[in-house]
């Protein structure tokens, strides 16, 4: 753009500047015939005159390639193409005192630029040819030119910052709404864009974002305390139906149809009720309600002793251990025993006969890194990028093959997330699934 506009000044300049110039430099010689012609008789005194004129155009620069005509010896060859009356000369209204008034011709029409008057009974002429005037104007733009180039690099830079500064500025109330919108999430609904937008034609877009946030804060809040009062509601009378269920099954005769069956219900209760109660933990986790009763726990010890039970129940199932000794882990003790018992239950729940179930443990920094992972005979493949959402279950679980809920991984990542940790589940090409927590030991003290 800015090459364009350089190249449009020059064409446009071009076709105007010579008339401008011709313009000032026959202004400038009817006012040298005006103040110098009656010193013509002696040409250095005549020239020497129009150089003390105050003007500060381009006539004083070419005066020595003037043709000076008066009539006497000093003449010119080329004063007789000026005065043997083939040039149509054309009067001027202005009159000098100490002669008759200006004539003119314009090498528009003629190859000449010239001018003359009547001094003293002498007939004095100053002309300028056409190839002169253009040549002047040649020099003019190499000139022009030489500089422009010079200034390019600088006037590009100067284009460059100043249309990245625009831009900035410009584009600055967009940024903050796409900045606001990738932060957007459920621990973000409550904080507006960081600054007001910078123009009035942003106020629209600043005001779409608050509305759309408001509007996802309202709808998050319903469903979250929908959940909470659902979950809260049932638990009462699944409790209820659990304590008559045990007094049905009791009051029926021993391994009768009807016991079996009142058993059956029972076991669904029970069911119903850890539902709800899984339910009512990530209800609490999405509102970020759960408090943390944090306190230096011995991570390996009790890894140990879960291993060593695991040993014992598990006649079947290989259990290896690599437990990094003394870590210490600053946490809600009864949440991490939670998380941890859900990735050893489903470490045995969907383990192969005479397969194998591994703990490893070691401490990096001010992390550390806990693995439990076990072999398995099928695995879905959709399972690392859907195990942690919510009552997702393998092809063998939604069978009832499995029994399970769905909601395990998913109350995992939450308490891993309390404690400002992370989960990742793999799969390697023998079927070995592995679940890696990865946490700081003190919170407080930050990941490293």
């Amino acid at each position: 753009m800015t090459v364009l506009v350089i190249l449009l000044n020059r064409g446009i300049a071009a076709l105007v500047l010579e008339q401008s110039i011709s313009t000032t430099i026959g202004t400038e010689m009817a006012l040298g015939l005006q103040q110098c012609g009656s010193k013509i008789a002696d040409r250095e005194n005549f020239y020497h005159c129009y150089r003390g004129i105050d003007t500060k155009g381009p006539s004083k620069y070419l005066i020595e390639t003037f043709t000076v005509c008066a009539g006497d010896a000093a003449d010119p060859p080329e004063c007789h193409a000026l005065t043997d009356g083939s040039l149509a000369w054309q009067t001027k209204g202005d009159r000098n005192p100490a002669g008759d008034a200006l004539e003119f011709t314009d090498y528009g029409k003629t190859h000449w630029l010239a001018l003359r008057q009547r001094v003293g009974g002498q007939t004095i002429t100053l002309a300028l040819t056409q190839t002169r005037v253009r040549k002047y104007m040649d020099e003019l733009w190499s000139v022009r030119d030489a500089i422009l180039w010079m200034s390019l690099p600088p006037i590009f830079l100067a284009v460059f910052l100043m249309s990245w500064y625009v831009m900035f500025w410009v584009m600055k109330p967009i940024h903050l709404v796409e900045k606001a919108l990738l932060e957007l999430d459920l621990e973000h609904l409550d904080k507006p864009i960081s600054s007001p937008a910078s123009y009035q034609e942003f106020d629209r877009i600043a005001s779409t974002y608050e509305s759309l946030r408001m509007r996802l804060k309202d709808s998050y809040e319903k469903i979250r305390n929908f959940t909470a009062d659902a979950s809260h509601e049932l638990k009462t009378p699944m409790t209820i139906l659990r304590g008559s269920a045990e007094k049905l099954i009791a009051s029926l005769p021993a391994g009768s149809t009807a016991q079996v069956d009142a058993r059956a219900m029972g076991e669904e209760v029970e069911r119903l009720i850890d539902i709800t109660e899984k339910l009512l933990l990530l209800s609490r986790a999405d509102a970020k309600s759960l408090v943390l009763n944090r306190a230096e726990w011995d991570l390996s010890a009790f890894l140990d002793g879960l291993a060593e039970d695991a040993a014992q129940f598990q006649d079947k199932v290989t259990v290896v251990k690599h437990i990094a000794p003394g870590v210490l882990w600053r946490c809600d003790s009864v949440l991490a025993k939670q998380l941890i018992h859900n990735l050893y239950t489903n470490a045995s729940k969907y383990n192969i006969p005479t397969g194998r179930i591994g703990f490893a443990l070691e401490q990096r920094g001010g992390n550390f890194n806990l693995t439990i992972e076990n072999t398995s005979a099928s695995v879905a493949k959709d399972l690392p990028e859907r195990a942690f959402n919510r009552f997702y279950r393998g092809d063998a679980a939604h069978n009832r093959e499995i029994d399970g809920l769905g909601l395990g991984l998913s109350i995992c990542r939450e308490i891993a997330a309390l404690h400002q940790g992370t989960l990742k589940l793999t799969v390697s090409p023998m079927s070995v699934v592995s679940v890696t927590l990865t946490a700081p030991l003190d919170p407080r003290v930050g990941r490293k």
